[in-house]
């Protein structure tokens, strides 16, 4: 199983962008660990925003979005974190995983 991570990135409370990824960044790492340890993901390949956007590679708001569709789109489950409601790019991740038939796991339901 492929899952991909949405987590709110430019929505997040720190004051410069910069410090907005690296928090996420860290945050990304995180969900994946912890997901990892779970058995039904203990094998899957986990993906987050910053496997297709790597910040050594800035690029602009728009490339990094598509990169994270068309990621949604590869994996078959999108796992959702907390504030994505709140979250322009998880709100684009999610309704493209609900057009595309993936599975839905919302961080509040685990």
């Amino acid at each position: 199983m492929r899952l991909y991570i949405a987590l709110p990135i430019n929505s997040r409370d720190e004051k410069t962008k910069e410090a907005r990824f690296r928090a996420a960044e860290r945050r990304s790492e995180k969900l994946r660990a912890m997901l990892a340890q779970r058995a039904e993901f203990e094998l899957s390949d986990i993906v987050t925003p910053f496997d297709v956007n790597p910040l050594s590679e800035p690029v602009s708001e728009e490339t990094a979005l598509g990169r994270c569709v068309a990621a949604v789109l590869r994996c078959d489950a999108i796992y959702l974190d907390k504030g994505w409601r709140g979250s322009k790019g998880c709100n684009l991740e999610y309704h493209a995983a609900i057009t595309y038939g993936k599975r839905i796991i919302v961080q509040s339901a685990m």
